[in-house]
């Protein structure tokens, strides 16, 4: 029996007196890749701001085991085992790639990483060939691949990730979703936002979509090609 990992109750927040999410609901069970689709402005961001911590509900809560992180610090949820991989990488450009992937597992023992180390390696060959490389030199592709490294360091039970195919090349493309899907099925539960519907059929194990801040549609990958109004409006047929 799958058990529940990360829970969303009946969130709602937003800026100000803009709601942003409104009574979001959902689960993200043990070893699942669980993606979120949506267009531009649903409020899937926001939602991955609220269960990192970046953001505070204004009701609702969100339990990660059982446990309710409300109050809980941002920096205090990689103790917890939850890593958040955000849009737009936000690497340290200036920095190698070795150091900007150590990083990521600051509050672990030096064997504890170069294990991890490892692991990263082989997952993203190319990280290790260019491990004493300035991190702003690499392609967007590459440096998506040291966001994911970098979060994996921190030895996550749940790993989230948020639009990490935009500006990439479509080989370097398909080789992060492979990667994801490896992580999943390695036993890390993954909760990735993204806009390509088509690789999310493939990629994931189930599937929510967001219309303006509300989910509207829980369910296995295909329900995108067997719904016609989804169907129409994410895969344009």
């Amino acid at each position: 029996m799958s058990i529940d990992l990360l829970t969303v109750r009946n969130v709602v927040a937003g800026y100000g007196r803009i709601r942003v999410l409104d009574d979001v609901s959902l689960d993200l069970r043990q070893g699942e890749l669980l993606a979120v689709l949506g267009a531009n402005g649903a409020g899937k961001t926001t939602l991955l701001r609220c269960i990192s911590r970046m953001m505070d509900v204004a009701s609702g809560d969100i339990l990660l085991e059982g446990r309710s992180l409300k109050g809980v610090a941002a920096p205090e949820l990689v103790r917890l085992g939850l890593c958040h991989c955000p849009e737009g990488r936000r690497l340290f450009p200036d920095l190698p790639v070795r150091v900007n992937l150590e990083l990521g597992g600051f509050i672990h023992t030096a064997d504890a990483n170069a294990a991890m180390m490892a692991k990263v390696h082989a997952l993203f060959p190319k990280l290790a060939e260019r491990a004493g490389q300035r991190a702003g030199t690499l392609s967007g592709g590459e440096q998506q691949m040291v966001a994911i490294g970098r979060a994996l360091m921190g030895r996550p039970k749940v790993l989230i990730l948020d639009e990490p195919s935009v500006g990439i090349a479509h080989g370097l493309k398909v080789q992060i979703f492979e990667a994801v899907r490896k992580i999943a099925d390695e036993g890390i539960s993954v909760l990735i936002v993204e806009q390509d519907a088509e690789a999310l059929i493939e990629l994931a194990d189930r599937l929510y979509v967001m219309e303006q801040g509300r989910i509207v549609a829980e369910g296995p990958p295909r329900m995108i090609r067997d719904n016609g109004s989804l169907k129409a409006a994410y895969l344009g047929m």
